[in-house]
């Protein structure tokens, strides 16, 4: 935790890292307040990581230190779990504790400083995964192993994709006459989140908005297609990144191949690597399902492919030298410290600079912006903001409600997520101006994104800022127009 804490410092000078974590840290408080989610602000993401969030705000109350900490926790017990499964797997002490050292370092890459959904899912899905490595009651194991699978699925969905190798491991280690009782236990473990979830929001009449907002609206974006360019531009990045570690994970799937061949009488050693395969393979369908390649989908890998480097690390020749220990760390970690550095550098740059030779601190954008408007709406009292297309965290930093069900900005400027939310854009934009908030929030220029922007959202904001509203302070990237009196 010491490790990770430090090499997470970065992420503490920011309130904004990722906009989906800003989304998360506001859906908790709104259920804080005592709104479900879904009812008063809309998402598409399972409940686990608004819940996440929002045990981490009452233990650290409402500043972004709390998603930070979280963060940290998540990080924390996943390198330790890693180690561990790698422990169990390779039984070589040098592979365990590289792949929790591998995992710490890894995960400053690919938005993994943010604290997006994929490191607490993956934290959920190593604890599935030790403890049905673990020797024991074989029903206990199962059940447990389920229940954490289905902790990561209330994460995020795409958790699902590893649970078949999950089940088959337990399955592989335990007779096979224990198959049918085994199974069942694993997927009644695995339905008590899920079934809580439903029940809730059953007691409070909106089981059919959580099934519409949660469960449906992943169907509408899953016909999102996969476009050459972008699996390309993705595939490009990680090779620069994690390439090091994709080659172990190369390795031990090709290992893998003769494996199957002999499927009745194998090993222990032949199991755990068997299952190691399998669940490489379904985390790559986690990350494809989605269809976007956002960076931190990839977080999603970055357990088990951690514990394949171990694997390999461990197959070096024997008696292993320390000098060949550590020649292979160093070989496969050089290019995620690389990223790291990257990321540590993107981050620091906004709020960190140098001058004369000293570090000189910088303001946070979002949190200037929420403390010079703080003031003008507290002498104004009913008063609102309206966060367009900039950073939603500012409706927290503000502790203000947003004016609208779609508090994430690209659900409104852009026609595919708006047709997932099932919003009619420009009407509910139309909505918000015509309540006439005190300030509102946007960029000088349109964010560039995955998704096109819709042109008809913009031309309804522009006429209103025209008509209704005069620029009242530009901040690097932002710019906050306020009502005309």
């Amino acid at each position: 935790m010491l490790a990770v804490t430090v090499t997470r410092s970065p992420s503490f000078f920011r309130s904004i890292l990722d906009w989906d974590e800003s989304l998360y840290f506001l859906m908790a408080e709104q259920w804080r307040a005592g709104h479900l989610p879904y009812t008063v602000i809309w998402d598409n993401k399972p409940v686990g990581i608004y819940a996440i969030f929002a045990a981490f705000q009452v233990l650290f109350g409402d500043r972004i230190a709390a998603m930070r900490i979280a963060a940290v926790a998540a990080i924390s017990v996943t390198a330790y779990v890693v180690r561990r499964i790698a422990l169990i797997i390779t039984q070589d002490r040098g592979a365990g504790m590289f792949a929790g050292v591998a995992y710490i370092i890894c995960s400053l890459s690919n938005d993994g400083l943010a604290a997006n959904t994929e490191p607490f899912m993956a934290a959920f899905t190593a604890a599935a995964v030790l403890v049905a490595l673990l020797d024991g009651p074989a029903v206990r194991i199962a059940v447990l192993a389920g229940l954490l699978a289905g902790c990561a699925f209330m994460v995020k969905y795409v958790a699902i994709f590893e649970d078949p190798a999950i089940l088959t491991l337990i399955l592989l280690r335990h007779r096979r006459a224990q198959a049918p009782v085994l199974t069942l236990a694993v997927l009644a473990g695995a339905a008590v989140p899920l079934g809580l979830t439903a029940w809730l929001y059953w007691q409070a009449g909106k089981l059919p908005l959580w099934w519409d907002a949660s469960i449906v609206s992943n169907f509408r974006r899953a016909q999102k297609t996969i476009t050459q360019s972008a699996l390309a531009a993705a595939a490009q990045l990680e090779m620069l990144r994690w390439g090091s570690l994709f080659a172990g994970g190369l390795v031990v799937l090709g290992a893998a191949v003769p494996i199957l061949k002999r499927l009745a009488r194998l090993g222990r050693d032949e199991q755990n690597h068997l299952f190691l395969a399998l669940w490489l393979l379904g985390g790559c369908c986690g990350v494809v399902a989605a269809k976007s390649f956002f960076d931190h989908y990839f977080l999603q890998l970055l357990p088990v492919l951690c514990v394949a480097a171990a694997w390999v690390m461990h197959r070096l020749p024997r008696p292993r030298p320390v000098w060949l220990g550590a020649l292979f760390a160093l070989a496969v970690l050089a290019l995620p410290a690389l990223a790291a550095g990257t990321a540590w550098r993107d981050a620091l740059g906004p709020v960190l600079s140098f001058s004369d030779g000293w570090p000189k601190l910088h303001a946070d954008v979002p949190a200037q912006i929420a403390a010079d408007i703080r003031p003008a709406l507290a002498a104004s009292p009913g008063a609102a903001i309206y966060v367009f297309d900039d950073q939603p965290i500012i409706y927290s930093l503000t502790h203000e409600a947003p004016p609208t069900r779609f508090a994430f900005p690209s659900i409104l400027t852009t026609s595919f997520l708006a047709n997932v939310a099932g919003v009619d854009a420009v009407a509910e934009v139309a909505r918000i101006l015509a309540s006439r908030p005190l300030f509102i929030i946007r960029r000088p220029q349109p964010p560039i994104g995955t998704n096109p922007l819709n042109p008809a959202v913009y031309a309804e904001m522009n006429s209103a800022l025209a008509m209704n509203y005069r620029l009242w302070r530009n901040y690097p990237g932002s710019e906050v127009y306020r009502l005309n009196k």
